[in-house]
Order: structure tokens, then sequence, then C-alpha cells
């Protein structure tokens, strides 16, 4: 008998644009954007057991490291959220983001929802 095990580091690098839908002195501000994100495969990790189910037989392990043949892949993106102003300086920023996967290279789903929780620091005088 054969089982494999496969380990890949993934990252996914949204870039949305955004757009606030309330005036700057508003403290609690409503928020849409759309976007791409793109999905990375990095080098990953394979693990391959070989065993049998006789007794006193021997059990193979072998692991190599392995790269994928497509490492990108890309999806169009929409959020909407709030903008919470806290004190003068602090915005806290939660929101849902969609995304529709365009390419199905790593044989996953095609729809992703994620909670997004964003914090701002502003430092400068005329970020808002």
């Amino acid at each position: 008998m054969t089982r494999d095990g496969f380990h890949f580091p993934i990252w996914e690098v949204p870039l949305i644009v955004s757009r606030r839908l309330a005036p700057a002195d508003a403290r609690i501000r409503p928020t849409i954007g759309a976007g791409a994100t793109l999905r990375i495969l990095g080098r990953g990790e394979v693990n391959r057991l070989e065993y049998s189910t006789f007794p006193n037989t021997p059990v193979y392990r072998t692991r190599f490291s392995a790269t994928p043949d497509a490492p990108m892949q890309t999806g169009l993106s929409v959020q909407g959220g709030v903008d919470f102003k806290i004190g003068s300086r602090w915005l806290l920023t939660p929101g849902v983001r969609y995304t529709h996967w365009t390419s199905q290279r790593f044989k996953t789903t095609t729809e992703q929802v994620d909670f997004v929780l964003g914090r701002h620091l502003r430092i400068l005088p005329w970020q808002r």
C-alpha cells in the first residue's frame, strides 16, 4: 500500500482598490473595493509512505522536494467593510472579501470568502 502527502506553502496577495463612502470626518465609514488576488504556490515537500499489511514487512518512507508546474493562480476579488475611527490616530477596518479564482491549476475550489480585519495608525497630518 502507498500513501502520499503533499505540503506546499501558499501566499495570497490581494491587490484591491477601495473607496470610502462617507466624509472624512465621520467616525464610521462604509467602504467598497475591487481588484485582483494572486495566489502563489511555493516550493514544497512530498512524502511517500510504502507499507504492507503483512506482519514483519519493512516500511519505506521517501521524502523529496518539488516545484509546482504553475506557481501562480489569479482571481477576481470584491470586498466591503466599515472603517471605525478609534481616537484621533487609529483606524479599525473589518470587512468581507469574496474571490472568484479564474484558473484551476491547484485543484481547489473556485469560490472563496474571507473575513478580514485591518488596523491603521495615522502618522502624517494629511492622512484621513
